[in-house]
């Protein structure tokens, strides 16, 4: 037969049933198999039992077998024809035909889940045969499966099954039948708190003197005037009888008991009808119809125990602040001995007539947070030596410097972080690091660990943002303007302004860069005679020694508090299911990992991962 000829799938169907007619007397059933329930060359029949599958297999495969068809690839629902049914295929689609939507049998459902996730982890195919003891869990589930519906139930949970014992339990409740399970549910959980009140409001009130209470001065409804409504349900008596706009509920609330899972599940189904949220209109809904003891806290209660809020409300949890580095208490040090860089821009500035880019540098030094400020004229990596080397130059070595740069450097905007991508890491480190001089990086995605520094960029911002600059300046305009503000922010106090002292002056980072805080100086006589040579030498120590004495009986005890991240939590440890917060991810978008290393501070907290 000729493959692809247009003749050739009937003439396939012709010599498929001439060669089953010959069988018709022995096989009967196997030959209206192959006639009536074959497509070209696929099978697909229905039967009662498993023995008739696997006879009726067997008879179809020895009919095509005589006239040289082989037939492959069985399957069944119930077991593959031939072979045990024990198989990943038939576990998974036995859990998913178990239609439990109330969760009752999720302890028996439970087992047979984790046994699924065994033979994924086994690696076993979907038709192949467990084994051992994969086997031998499967049969055990198997034996406990028909013990299920001896399990007890709570009354309130089988309410509808005692309601709807005369009805198919597919057909939806009537509103009457659920108004009578909602009777059923309250009578059970007072029932189930207040059993001897009840009594008592049952009994013939002829027999008792009426004006006596009906229940025991110890009991908590003592004050609430209990009375037992048509239903048998405990209510409020309260002083709103008669009220004509008031409704029945209103004037009578049914009393139901704190803690009790009946009046949780309760305060839950009225908080999610609410959308987890208008907690005000929640609380004022359930006082409208039930009286619950201290019903606020009783709701805050169930609301925090919410799955959902709790997803919604998650926060993550960072550990307890770390001490100071000492890169920020380094007393008596040269200024800018530990100094952060940043970059910030870019800014517009006119050159003849085109318009051209730069980018400001902030060096910060870590100890007395004074600033020096100097003028990138691109981001390319000349650029940023030639800025460093200015500094300096001006300002001295530094011992160390700290940037955010480690595979990301982390600027004002998008382009500024994708053009820093293109400075060259490795010549800088070639051209500055050695003997005296070290640079140190930040982790990626760790702002916060360069707040130092990215906190007075945002003050250069703010004072750049006050002068009344031209739209375009020109290079100098520029310059002379980021000098003025490396002035002003260095005025800046860093301790409290004193109010009972006018000639008390708080100290600055000026004070310790040019000796006041404006670096204005009175006009002296020169004299350069060995006298007046060392006495001005002891007066320059003397004012730095005065800088560092205040700077440390007023400065440093600002940096003892913490502001923020107060208390410890939990620290991460290896293996641990985390959720990613990147503020640069998509929204929507909250990837999870896991955690393979941690990383320890000088005080032993877990502060990386």
């Amino acid at each position: 037969m000729t493959f692809g000829v247009a003749c050739s799938p009937s003439s396939a169907q012709f010599v498929k049933i001439r060669n089953a007619e010959r069988f018709e007397k022995e096989f009967p059933r196997a030959v209206k198999c192959i006639k009536d329930e074959h497509y070209v060359d696929d099978m697909l029949v229905s039967v009662e039992t498993e023995a008739e599958t696997v006879c009726l297999a067997k008879e179809v495969r020895e009919v095509h077998d005589k006239g040289g068809f082989e037939i492959r690839n069985w399957f069944t629902e119930k077991l593959q024809a031939g072979k045990s049914c024990t198989t990943k295929r038939n576990l998974l689609r036995i859990l998913m035909r178990i239609y439990d939507p109330m969760g009752l049998l999720g302890l028996f459902l439970m087992y047979l889940k984790v046994l699924l996730q065994e033979i994924w982890r086994s690696g076993i195919g979907w038709d192949q045969e467990l084994h051992d003891q994969l086997a031998e869990k499967w049969l055990i589930w198997q034996r406990v499966l028909p013990e299920v519906h001896k399990t007890p139930l709570k009354n309130y949970v089988s309410t509808c099954c005692i309601i709807r014992k005369d009805v198919i339990l597919d057909e939806p409740l009537t509103q009457e039948e659920l108004a009578r399970a909602e009777r059923i549910i309250f009578t059970q959980i007072q029932a189930d708190v207040y059993a001897s009140e009840i009594r008592s409001l049952k009994k013939d009130p002829s027999q008792m003197q009426p004006w006596k209470s009906r229940v025991e001065k110890s009991s908590p409804l003592y004050k609430l005037s209990p009375v037992l409504d048509e239903h048998g349900i405990v209510r409020m008596r309260g002083r709103l009888a008669g009220t004509l706009s008031v409704s029945e509920t209103l004037q009578q609330p049914i009393i139901l008991p704190r803690k009790h899972r009946g009046t949780e599940l309760l305060i839950l189904s009225y908080h999610e009808r609410y959308k987890h949220c208008n907690h005000r209109t929640v609380v004022s809904e359930l006082r409208a119809r039930f009286y619950i003891p201290r019903v606020l806290g009783e709701y805050n209660r169930v609301r925090k125990s919410c799955q959902r809020c709790k997803i919604d409300g998650a926060n993550p949890e960072p550990p307890s602040m770390g001490n100071v580095p000492f890169q920020r208490v380094a007393v008596g040090q040269r200024a800018f001995s530990f100094t952060g860089v940043d970059y910030f821009g870019p800014l517009l500035v006119a050159v003849g007539r085109r318009v051209e880019k730069r980018w400001g540098v902030v060096f910060t030094c870590l100890t007395s947070r004074a600033i020096h400020l100097e003028m990138a004229h691109s981001l390319t990596t000349a650029s940023c030596i030639m800025a460093i080397r200015r500094f300096i130059a001006r300002r001295g070595k530094p011992l160390e410097m700290i940037s955010d740069r480690g595979t990301n450097f982390v600027g004002s905007a998008r382009k500024l972080e994708e053009a820093l991508q293109a400075v060259d890491v490795n010549a800088m480190m070639d051209e500055f690091v050695g003997p005296e001089m070290k640079w140190s990086f930040n982790l990626p995605a760790a702002p916060h660990f360069g707040g130092c520094w990215e906190r007075l960029v945002r003050s250069v911002k703010k004072v750049l943002s006050q002068f009344e600059l031209p739209r375009k300046p020109t290079d100098e305009v520029l310059m002379s303007t980021l000098t003025e503000i490396e002035l002003i922010v260095n005025s800046r106090p860093l301790t409290y302004v004193p109010l009972d002292d006018e000639m008390d002056t708080p100290i600055t980072p000026n004070h310790l860069l040019l000796g006041s805080s404006n670096g204005c100086k009175p006009p002296a006589v020169f004299d350069d005679s060995s006298t007046a040579v060392k006495s001005a030498w002891r007066a320059a120590q003397r004012s730095a020694d005065v800088f560092w004495r205040r700077w440390v009986s007023e400065y440093l005890p600002t940096l003892t508090r913490r502001s923020k991240w107060f208390e410890k939590v939990r620290p991460i440890e290896v293996g641990d299911l985390v959720v990613i917060v990147d503020n640069c991810s998509p929204r929507n978008s909250w990837p999870k990992g896991r955690v393979i290393d941690v990383v320890r501070a000088r005080d032993g907290q877990k502060m990386q991962a």
